[in-house]
Parts: C-alpha cells; structure tokens; sequence
C-alpha cells in the first residue's frame, strides 16, 4: 500500500517526495519480504521497549529483540529511515514522573553509530515538561553533542531552574531515575505483563520503585518546609509543588499495581478483594495530580488525564478475571 502511495507520488521526472512506512506495534517486526521504493523511508516506534535500559544493552532480557528489528529495517530500506522515540510519553508512563538520562544519551549514540540521524521524541506540552523535564533536557543536549555527560543534565537543570536549592532537586531527580530504572521494565506501566512466573519479582521492583518516588517526595517538602525556602526565586516555589504532588502520585500509583498483582496470584473472594483494593489506590492517587495547577500540569494533565485514568482503571479491573 506504501509502495502505491510512493509511486504515485513520483511521476517520471519529478522528484519523488518521502512517504514513511510505520514500523509500530504490529508491523515492528519488518517482513523480509518488503520491497520498498526508493522514496520510502521507515519510522521506527519502539514503544513497548524496556526504558530501564539502553536499547543496545545486552544486559537486557527485552531489548536486543528490538535491536535486531531495527538492523533489519536499515537493511531493508537501504538506511532510509529514522527513530520515534517515547522518552516523554505520559500515557506509556501512566502520568508518572520518570527520568532515564544514561538510557536516552546510550539510545542516540547507538542510533547515530547504525547512521541515523531523524530522531524524534514524543511530548504531551505543559505535562511532560513538568513530568520529564530532565528526559526533554536530556535528549535535546545530546542531540546537540554525543559525548554529552547524562549526570549533568541532573545537576546542571537544577542549578538552572532552581538555584537556592539545587542540591537537593539533583537529589530528587536521582530518586526519580532510581525508580524509573527499577520501573520502565515493560510497555505501559499501569497495564503489567501477568504471566506468573515473572509476577513476584515484577511487584518488588514496583515497589523499590514507589519508595524510591517517596525519598523525592521528602526532599521537595524539605524544600517547600524550610522556613527559608533555599529558593532565590519565590516563583519556583509553586513547580516544586507540583513536583511533589506528581511524584506522591507516582508512589501510590505503582504501589496499587504491585498489590494487584499479588491480587492476580490469589484466587476466590482474596482475589477479589485485594485485586478491588489494589485499583481503588490507583484511582485515588489521581487526587494529588489534580490539585495541581493547570498552568504546569498543561491542558493534557487537567483533561485528557481523566479520561486515560478511567481507561487504565476498566482495564485493571477486566484482567484481573482474567
């Protein structure tokens, strides 16, 4: 259908403007039968990728899969193609506050290496710059220059945007990256694999995680409770609020999907009944997200939110009869 498209965009003699073939979901894994025109190039979306770690980590029990799609698309369309990253996906993340810098400046060294040079990074506006502020400052500086030191993105964002307290938001942001590298292990984080043998320690990284999230939470109401603040400027004040409120959110969020999860290893009315509380602590972590304000949560995080929440709430429910 790709190859119609193309040709029928490339009359004879005229340039032939790109078409971009999807590689997504059900058609990441490329076909070795593809025969792409000259003027189509592949868009590589590797959602459902491991976010723990590099995409070029052999460590990783996910990832060198993707590896693999990818070489074979390059081979495929000649090196005509690009990336489609998700560094600051709110619905992938749930709405929760991740930061995986080492793993976003590896990804575009190992890109630039296959000879890539399109790489794009889904956002959601005001929300994800509030929820993945370090990733956003992360992938457009090592954009700019590969040997880019990820801790530096911690250390130097801080400074900037918080000068009287700096050391302790790095410090935050450090949980943060702690519990997105014990977290991002799998697809969206509020719909978890329930094979079982995997479930055990699956609920123990969430849980690793959600503390974590709370050694963040402490040290941005240790800023807002000191009397003097450590804040130069009384306007970050507010942002280290939300912070807070987003990041209490997160602990609670993955602390009801680890109970779930213990819910799926039960059976009859304990099923039930620890699967309904498990869910109920996933819709009422939402509170703290919505008592911040819709400046820095942007329209997604005051509306759109809702709506997803709702969606990841019936989906919990539904699978744990599954």
């Amino acid at each position: 259908m790709v190859n119609e498209i193309a040709a029928a965009l490339a009359p004879e003699g005229n340039a032939a403007p790109p078409v971009a073939y999807l590689a997504y979901h059900d058609t990441l894994a490329p076909d070795p039968a593809l025969r792409p025109l000259d003027n189509v190039w592949f868009e590589w979306a590797p959602r459902e990728r491991c976010y723990s770690h590099a995409i070029d980590d052999p460590a990783c029990t996910v990832n060198p899969r993707y590896l693999e799609s990818l070489k074979r698309y390059i081979d495929l369309f000649d090196g005509r193609g690009g990336v489609f990253e998700y560094y600051a996906d709110a619905i992938l993340f749930g709405a929760m506050g991740f930061a995986t810098p080492p793993v976003i400046v590896r990804d575009l060294r190992a890109y630039h290496r296959m000879g890539l040079r399109s790489i794009s990074c889904l956002t959601f506006g005001a929300f994800s710059t509030l929820a993945y502020s370090v990733n956003l400052e992360t992938f457009v500086r090592a954009a700019r220059a590969l040997d880019f030191d990820p801790a530096a993105a911690v250390d130097e964002m801080a400074v900037a945007r918080y000068p009287g307290c700096a050391a302790a938001m790095a410090g935050a942001y450090r949980a943060i990256a702690k519990a997105s590298a014990l977290a991002l292990t799998y697809g969206d984080v509020l719909r978890p694999p329930t094979e079982p043998a995997g479930a055990p320690r699956r609920r123990a990284r969430l849980l690793g995680a959600a503390a974590a999230m709370r050694e963040a939470v402490a040290a941005a109401e240790a800023i807002i409770e000191d009397a003097a603040g450590g804040l130069d400027d009384a306007a970050a004040r507010p942002e280290v609020g939300a912070q807070r409120d987003l990041w209490e959110y997160s602990a609670e969020a993955m602390e009801g999907v680890a109970q779930w999860l213990e819910a799926r290893t039960l059976a009859g009315a304990e099923r039930r009944a620890t699967g309904a509380q498990a869910i109920e602590k996933v819709d009422r972590a939402i509170r703290h997200i919505r008592g911040i304000d819709p400046a820095l949560k942007g329209t997604w995080g005051a509306y759109d939110l809702e709506r997803f929440h709702g969606i990841w709430l019936e989906g919990l429910r539904r699978r744990l009869e599954e």
